[in-house]
């Protein structure tokens, strides 16, 4: 209980520091306004500030369990669970250890997300219409333990969505099932575990090959956007 109360209590406090820092800063910035015609200035200082830290954390799996399920995660590596209601959200930073196995069971959010580290860690889509967004980077394996993703099931409503690059960083293993990956953002595939898909959409940036590519559902490449074979090949997917 000291635990919960403590990571409970961590939390609250930065989110009302942060609120300190912007009342403050909007002080401060009415005060430039009033004697500045320098906009390029202003709008430098504006861009400085908002990429202040805004009460990220990081999780690390203490048990099996779903990701939206606050005795899922601890804020240290085997520490204790979180505070109820507590979970990852956009901007966190996962990291999947132990040994353990979270279910991806609702539409769920995270910065980075490591799979093995400490043991091994393993993602699992066990619901439809479910979506995992990784606004950065995902390592699958590491040298304490291997990495797993298993999309899995009948329906492409499961969803990996990654906004920066993945890495195979130790034994991995990638399980597609019927669902669906979608790439944001330039990055290279890997050439071995992460290069075999069900649906694959590249939503954003340069997705660049690094092998071959199966794709034996739909692939989509949406305007702006670029899939870059190089020297390799793509299989023919049955809609694109």
């Amino acid at each position: 209980m000291i635990t919960d109360f403590e990571n409970s209590t961590n939390k609250t406090d930065a989110s009302i520091s942060n609120m300190k820092k912007l009342l403050l800063f909007y002080a401060f910035l009415s005060e430039v306004v009033s004697k500045t015609t320098n906009l390029p200035g202003i709008i430098l200082l504006l861009i400085s500030f908002f990429t202040f830290n805004t009460n990220a954390a990081t999780y690390y799996s203490r048990a099996n369990g779903n990701w939206n399920n606050n005795n899922t995660w601890s804020l240290t590596s085997g520490g204790g669970a979180v505070g109820a209601g507590v979970f990852p959200v956009a901007g966190d930073i996962v990291i999947v250890e132990g040994g353990f196995s979270v279910n991806i069971n609702t539409n769920s959010a995270c910065a980075t997300l490591q799979l093995g580290n400490t043991g091994n860690g393993t993602i699992n889509f066990n619901s439809n219409n479910c979506e995992l967004v990784v606004s950065g980077n995902v390592t699958i394996g590491a040298a304490g333990g291997s990495g797993t993703i298993t999309v899995g099931g009948v329906s492409a409503t499961r969803v990996l969505n990654i906004g920066g690059t993945v890495t195979i960083g130790g034994t991995a293993t990638f399980t597609k099932g019927s669902g669906t990956v979608i790439l944001n953002g330039n990055n290279t595939l890997p050439s071995t575990v992460f290069n075999n898909f069900t649906n694959l959409t590249i939503n954003g940036g340069i997705t660049t090959l690094a092998s071959n590519v199966t794709v034996s559902g739909a692939l989509t490449v949406k305007a702006g956007a670029t899939l870059d074979l190089s020297t390799y090949s793509l299989s023919t997917p049955t809609s694109v």
